[in-house]
């Protein structure tokens, strides 16, 4: 798995800032027009799920468990497809996608965390940002008539908790030889 990290970690650290500015910029301007936040979650699905499904494509060969990855980055691409080209529908029916999209991105986080603690012990920001995901998806999907608003700010919490952990886990893993298991040491 860390040969798969080390060379996924320039996917890992654009997906961390991608969710890191998506929910720096919502919840620093909650003024913003509704459609340009939608748009903006567009955008931030997509270039997030591209990136993780790119690094995942990558390293298909050198892994088993390269299709978690693949998995999230396609269900975030989806996302992300279906807010751009119907965002009035999306407006009608974003919990419902929102939901889904965090229910199963919830999942996934914490089946990535349990696979990468056998290799990484530090998976807990994994598993706490699949925690405030699956949560913020249990929220939207059970409340009924929830603001589009506070959906969009349960999406840029979520973004920020997965964030740190990308970014996290990719500067870490700059240090990880692909072909071993024990960091890089200089003489």
């Amino acid at each position: 798995m860390k040969k798969t990290l080390y060379k996924a970690r320039i996917h890992l650290l654009i997906s961390g800032i991608c969710s890191l500015s998506f929910g720096v910029v919502v919840l620093a301007f909650p003024f913003l027009h509704l459609l340009s936040l939608l748009w903006l979650f567009a955008g931030y699905m997509l270039l997030k799920g591209l990136a993780l499904s790119l690094g995942a494509w990558r390293n298909r060969k050198a892994e088993n468990h390269w299709m978690f990855l693949m998995a999230y980055g396609i269900l975030n691409i989806v996302t992300g497809v279906i807010a751009r080209v119907y965002p009035d529908i999306t407006l009608l029916l974003l919990g419902f996608i929102v939901s889904i999209n965090l229910l199963v991105g919830g999942v996934l986080q914490i089946i990535m965390a349990i696979h990468l603690h056998k290799e990484i012990k530090e998976t807990v920001w994994l598993v706490l940002s699949g925690i405030i995901t699956l949560t913020a998806g249990l929220y939207i999907y059970l409340v009924p008539r929830i603001g589009a608003t506070t959906i969009l700010y349960l999406i840029a919490a979520s973004a920020l908790a997965i964030s740190i952990f990308l970014i996290a886990l990719s500067l870490r893993a700059i240090s990880w030889h692909p072909y071993t298991s024990k960091p890089l040491t200089t003489p």
